[in-house]
């Protein structure tokens, strides 16, 4: 089976035009030109979940484009979640998430900031985080660990 690249886009333009047609778009009556198609998304917005399993409380900020989630106080065994704008299918959202410790339900002592990205693809749109926060010699140290990323590695041990 042999594939015509020009042919195959010509289609999917042409079918693409049908649709608008049929749908009562605006673009209905003019050509289809390449910005026509910069107005539909294929995209969705991408989820960041930060579980809190540490045995403790925290306040956490997470911050995405113009969203923000926070800073909210996040007790042992919650989580707190932030939505990003439209990403393109295979693009992805980067995320700044940042941590206090709790002071009697106040925002505390600043512990510490990461970066992170979700990706939207074949795997989906959201991905959760673990905190691992842990004190040592006074100094408190803090890792966040994505699920996915996870499941990735233990998916390419079992392949291998």
């Amino acid at each position: 089976m042999s594939y015509e690249l020009g042919k195959d886009i010509a289609e999917i333009k042409s079918m693409l035009k049908e649709l608008l047609k049929d749908s009562g778009s605006p673009i209905e009556s003019g050509e289809l030109n390449d910005d026509s198609y910069s107005k539909f998304s294929l995209g969705h917005r991408t989820l960041l979940n930060v579980d809190n399993h540490t045995l403790r409380d925290l306040w956490i900020k997470i911050s995405v484009d113009d969203n923000t989630a926070g800073p909210k106080q996040v007790n042992n065994g919650s989580s707190i979640s932030c939505k990003s704008d439209d990403v393109s299918f295979g693009g992805k959202a980067n995320y700044h998430v940042e941590i206090w410790r709790n002071d009697n339900g106040n925002q505390g002592e600043y512990i510490g900031t990461y970066e992170t990205s979700v990706r939207f693809n074949a795997l989906g749109y959201d991905d959760t985080d673990e905190l691992i926060v842990f004190t040592l010699n006074e100094k408190i140290y803090l890792k966040a660990v994505s699920i996915r990323a996870i499941g990735v590695t233990i998916a390419e041990f079992l392949l291998a």
